[in-house]
């Protein structure tokens, strides 16, 4: 039986482990908390950096959280994880919408220009994201959202980086156990990621 049809009662020590490392640093635990960091440390306030990760989340993370607790109590998704790579289609256009409305908002409200680099970098990354999962394999958004961190943080502080890039690692590893991606799927969504935000926050 595969580890994404298993319930909770039946996993291993390992898996488990696995599960709760993916879950700590969940996509949308990581996003908003990677924006403070960056905001903060390109000279905001915490206050600034903070309420500009509010906007951002109140626009994207809580209507992807809607969206996709809609299309789990119709049983449209397998699981939290969207495991069916089909199933990935309609959140990434949901997803593309909500980055693009985000976008304009922080424009028109005048946002740092190092939040506005990093979400046009992550606008270009998930409508790549879209077509290599539309046409090719199911990229890793943990992965690749982990990586953009990464990279992001990286322009602003090494070490903080190196752990950033660390994480991504264990996560990886997490993502791995649970069945939930391939290594290439892994691969394709550290290095889309991190040379989209690299080259984004490098020339823009």
């Amino acid at each position: 039986m595969s580890s994404t049809t298993r319930t909770s009662h039946n996993l291993t020590q390992r898996e488990r482990i696995a599960q709760l490392i993916s879950l700590v640093f969940h996509p949308f635990i990581v996003a908003p908390f990677a924006l403070v960091l960056v905001t903060k440390l390109d000279g905001s306030s915490w206050v600034s950096a903070l309420a500009w990760s509010a906007v951002c989340a109140m626009l994207v993370i809580l209507p992807a959280l809607l969206y996709m607790a809609y299309n789990l109590a119709r049983k449209q998704y397998t699981d939290a994880d969207i495991s069916v790579r089909e199933d990935r289609y309609g959140i990434y256009a949901f997803g593309t919408a909500c980055m693009a409305l985000c976008l304009a908002a922080l424009f028109w409200l005048e946002a740092p220009k190092s939040l506005l680099k990093l979400l046009s970098g992550a606008f270009a990354t998930i409508v790549v994201f879209a077509l290599m999962t539309r046409f090719w394999t199911k990229v890793s958004v943990h992965v690749g959202l982990l990586s953009a961190a990464t990279m992001a943080v990286a322009f602003q502080s090494l070490p903080l980086g190196a752990l950033l890039g660390a994480i991504t690692l264990l996560v990886g590893w997490s993502r791995w156990v649970l069945n939930r991606h391939s290594l290439a799927e892994m691969v394709a969504g550290w290095a889309t990621s991190s040379l989209i935000i690299g080259l984004t926050l490098a020339f823009a």
